[in-house]
């Protein structure tokens, strides 16, 4: 299949055919990628030998010509902190700031610093701006409410009492900014070093033409949108007869009315302003007409990130057969944290180019990292023990589930999530955790105190034991991750050596996770070679015959708008400072061209909101191309992926009983010492014979989780404890109220008790919750105080009754109940519900309704069953009630047992439905309900796949 030409082709071929001097030419790209295309193209096209051009990177040149060093942004930011240290103090302003607290605004300071270089904005001026804008609303847009909002904060900060408070402070800041920006700038020069924005500046307006470009013509080729400073440089060329521009466009790009609403003046927003300014100096368009060259675009909504790989391996496998030029193939992504699931997906390859640097927060190393953070910046010594530092149970849960521990300590692992949650553990001693003997030295390396609070080498030894594990498998990008990493913090080492600075474990935590957030692993490989993988702005200049575009969102395709700065939105309009407005504009101008000249374009977008972490909306982009561009030679195609198992049906699972079953059910419920059918059980098995199975004959039990707060299911178990103890004590005698603080201290021992530690927190949401108990509690003994005269007979009392079901077997049915009361008229049963009580009316109440199979009314087979073991008492005792009380509700009615129900004749009745209930249990299979509304909550729902 012939190549197409691209635009890199076109130009080389007109310079060819012009028979320029290549070695008074310098060729200038957007991008170092394209530099190595320039290099081939040249290669291809001239036939005899010359002197190549210059060829480079507009940033690499203006470094070069700048004549200084450029260190990484963690050392600029050192320095700029050194500066702002002695701005301030000369200031006399009382700031104090870490370096772990100044990293991330420094960081934040330092763009801005760049963005003002590059676009050659009078920095006086602008930092003046600021300085006078310290109305806060000015830097926010928004209603009235939300600036009403933002004035209150402004007068609370203007009546700060102290000069050198809150106020003084944060309005000092902007202040400071010129005499920062300028100390900064005479510190960097001292030691010979600089930033990509100053070498924009400097180059455009101190250096010497001939000391930038000391060339006879220099070509800008393939540029979008220019910064200042690069405009600038260009008019000095024009006016010097240097400059050429070769631009790229698409006829569809033109600006005639009817294309116009095609897609928009922003595709060709920069192209158009910068060919008339310069169309007199050399500046000439290369346009392509995409409605006339024949191709197809695909476009392709997947759930989730791991389909779009899986279907672009799909959609590879097909077209792997055809790949006669796999170099001419793209796999590009907008969303950069699709290149792990990519590269695990992707088909076998000849040959495979990975050029992008990758953000490292999407590895799972760095997610690991990031946890051994969290968990040593909130460790903390346990109050009023020696116990030494201490670990949030749930930060140390979630890192031993990391594959790391998983995979050679499982043993130690699965022992601390056990008792974790059955002693309900709130802080982990670290002290006990690092006694481990039989773990992995990697096991202690995370788990100690470094030496005299030294973090970075914590980390070194950390990063040692990590690189060890991973050696095992042997996989070059966890290798790439790895190094950079290292690379990372031996950076923070030596910056913090410099600053004399060695942060607690919270600064060291803060800072650490600042300078790996947005760091990056630089991916390299031979661009000339193989399919080719990249970033979407890594495709700037360049052309593809088959481009697979994954990740294509909002959010991604255009970006999200541009980061946080010191300088407001109006501000940087007016000082032509980078917007999200110029950002959209560029990102349609880049997709639209890269999509100018394949033959073959597939598209994939995500149609899950909760993946995307955006609005989960597909590009508008892809919507213009869906409604402007659907026509001939295009032809535009739209579907869906996904990937479920086919044929799948749900299972039906049915165990059938038999003799070893009925054993474990004479065992169960009434060999045992304290076995016996509850109301629970026959509940459970007349909502779902197989729940039922799982639960007390297979024993999967639902896995415990940590409980750190009174949740519902807690507060309800606090409150029983609670007035079991409180009656327990005036059980025959007259009931009488407590003190308040006597209903505090067995509050507090019922604490203790449910929640399975002394350690649990007493503020924040448990001090609400508990003061809702306190007051429950009391309303419940005050209702009790205004009920008819009573006197408790027992609390908390187990009843069982031995049943004969047949004449080869005995069964044991019981049940424990909460409170008896002795009244006028004879025994009161009574039952504590912390939730909403379903038993309806006595006029409504039929005993059949108990039994129902698949939905039983759960409220009347508890009331009879207690009922019914009353009267199998010896001697047998008839109960006068049956009552629920709403102990979780102020306003809750008392529920009462319908008087028709509770006599002999009944529960008889009774009695031979349980027994018939039982049998079914001993003699019928286990089969899953019909009633599907049951499955909803069912713990047992995903081995049903229901």
């Amino acid at each position: 299949m012939e190549l197409r030409n691209t635009f890199i082709d076109e130009v080389i071929s007109r310079l060819t055919q012009e028979e320029a001097d290549f070695s008074q030419i310098c060729l200038l790209a957007p991008s170092r990628r394209a530099v190595v295309y320039f290099r081939n193209a040249i290669a291809r096209t001239v036939v005899k030998p010359v002197w190549a051009p210059k060829m480079s990177a507009i940033q690499d040149l203006l470094r070069e010509a700048s004549g200084r060093d450029f260190p990484e942004d963690m050392t600029l930011v050192s320095q700029l902190y050194g500066a702002f240290e002695s701005v301030m103090q000369e200031a006399n302003t009382g700031w104090q700031e870490s370096f772990a607290s100044f990293y991330a605004w420094g960081s934040m300071i330092l763009k801005d610093f760049d963005d003002l270089d590059r676009q050659l904005a009078p920095v006086d001026r602008v930092f003046q701006n600021l300085e006078e804008l310290r109305e806060i609303d000015v830097f926010f847009e928004g209603e009235s409410e939300e600036r009403d909002a933002l004035r209150w904060f402004r007068e609370a900060l203007m009546d700060e009492p102290e000069p050198a408070g809150l106020r003084a402070k944060f309005l000092g800041i902007w202040g400071t900014l010129m005499p920062l920006y300028t100390r900064f700038q005479a510190q960097l020069a001292e030691k010979g070093w600089g930033y990509d924005g100053w070498a924009f500046r400097e180059a455009a307006e101190n250096l010497g033409l001939d000391q930038v470009f000391p060339y006879q013509q220099v070509i800008f080729v393939g540029f979008n949108a220019l910064t200042r400073a690069e405009e600038k440089l260009a008019d000095r060329l024009a006016e010097a007869g240097k400059l050429r521009m070769f631009w790229d466009a698409d006829r569809m790009y033109e600006p005639e009315p009817e294309k116009e609403a095609w897609l928009g003046p922003e595709v060709a927003l920069f192209v158009r302003k910068y060919h008339t300014r310069w169309k007199d100096h050399g500046s000439e368009i290369i346009f392509h007409d995409r409605t006339t060259s024949p191709a197809t675009i695909e476009l392709i909504g997947a759930p989730y990130q791991v389909t779009q790989a899986l279907e672009l391996r799909r959609v590879l496998g097909d077209a792997l057969n055809k790949l006669e030029h796999p170099e001419q193939q793209a796999i590009v992504l907008a969303d950069e944290s699709l290149l792990l699931p990519v590269l695990k997906h992707l088909p076998e390859v000849p040959a495979l180019n990975i050029t992008m640097g990758f953000p490292l927060k999407f590895t799972a190393i760095y997610q690991f990292l990031m946890k051994v953070l969290e968990l040593q910046a909130t460790a903390e010594p346990m109050y009023q023990t020696e116990e030494g530092n201490t670990l949030a149970p749930n930060g140390f849960l979630e890192l031993l589930s990391h594959p790391f521990f998983l995979s050679k300590d499982k043993k130690s692992v699965q022992e601390w999530q056990k008792r974790i949650v059955k002693e309900n553990i709130l802080r982990v001693s670290l002290s006990q955790v690092a006694a481990e003997t039989e773990v992995s030295s990697l096991w202690h390396a995370v788990f100690r105190e470094p030496e005299s609070g030294n973090w970075p080498a914590y980390f070194d030894t950390l990063f040692v034991e990590m690189a060890a594990w991973l050696a095992n498998g042997e996989d070059p990008v966890e290798a790439e991750i790895m190094l950079e990493l290292y690379t990372r913090l031996n950076l923070l080492r030596e910056v913090l050596q410099h600053l004399g600075q060695q942060p607690d474990r919270k600064g060291f935590a803060r800072l650490f996770r600042e300078v790996l957030r947005t760091a990056r692993v630089p991916f390299e490989g031979e661009p000339l070679e193989g399919l080719q993988v990249m970033g979407f702005l890594e495709t700037r200049v360049l052309d593809f015959d088959t481009v697979y575009l994954l990740g294509a969102n909002e959010g991604f395709l255009p970006p999200t708008s541009a980061g946080n700065s010191f300088i407001p939105f109006n501000l940087r309009k007016a000082y032509r400072l980078p917007t999200y407005e110029e950002q959209d504009a560029i990102a349609s101008y880049h997709f639209f061209r890269l999509i100018q000249r394949p033959r073959r374009v597939v598209i994939f977008y995500n149609t899950s909101i909760q993946d995307t972490g955006t609005s989960g909306e597909i590009s508008r982009f892809l919507l213009q191309i869906i409604y402007f561009l659907n026509r001939d030679p295009l032809r535009v195609s739209e579907r869906g992926a996904t990937f479920s198992p086919r044929n799948f049906n749900q299972p039906v699972i049915t165990v059938p009983s038999s003799p070893g079953i009925q054993a474990d059910l004479i065992a169960k419920f009434f060999e045992r010492e304290k076995g016996y059918f509850s109301s629970t059980a026959l509940i459970s098995y007349l909502t779902c014979p197989l729940q039922f199975y799982f639960n007390y004959l297979a024993n999967i039990r639902e896995e415990e989780e940590l409980t750190t707060s009174l949740d519902n299911l807690v507060m309800g178990k606090v409150m029983h404890r609670v007035l079991e103890k409180i009656y327990e004590t005036q059980v025959g005698g007259a009931l009488e109220m407590p003190a308040d603080e006597a209903i505090e201290n067995i509050l507090q021992e019922a604490y203790f008790v449910e929640l399975g530690s002394k350690t649990w927190s007493k503020g924040g949401i448990n001090a609400i919750y508990s003061q809702i108990i306190h007051s429950l509690i009391k309303n419940q003994i005050n209702r009790d105080l205004n009920d008819e005269p009573f006197r408790i007979r027992q609390v908390e009392q187990e009843e069982i009754v031995a049943l004969q079901i047949t004449d080869s077997f005995r069964v044991r049915v019981g049940g424990k109940i909460d409170r008896l009361d002795d009244l006028s008229t004879g025994v009161r049963v009574v039952d504590y519900k912390s939730g909403k009580i379903a038993l309806v009316s006595e006029t409504n109440q039929d005993l059949e309704k108990a039994f129902e199979e698949g939905k039983p009314d759960k409220i009347l087979f508890q009331g009879m069953i207690y009922a019914w073991l009353l009267s199998r008492k010896d001697p047998p005792e008839m109960p006068d009630k049956v009552a629920f009380y709403p102990i979780g509700s102020k306003d809750g009615e008392v529920r009462t047992l319908a008087g028709h129900l509770i006599n002999a004749e009944t529960l008889t009745l009774y009695e031979g439905k349980i027994k018939r209930l039982i049998e079914s249990i001993f003699n019928q299979p286990f089969k899953q309900t019909t009633i599907l509304t049951n499955c909803a909550y069912c713990a047992y729902a995903g081995i049903c796949q229901r």
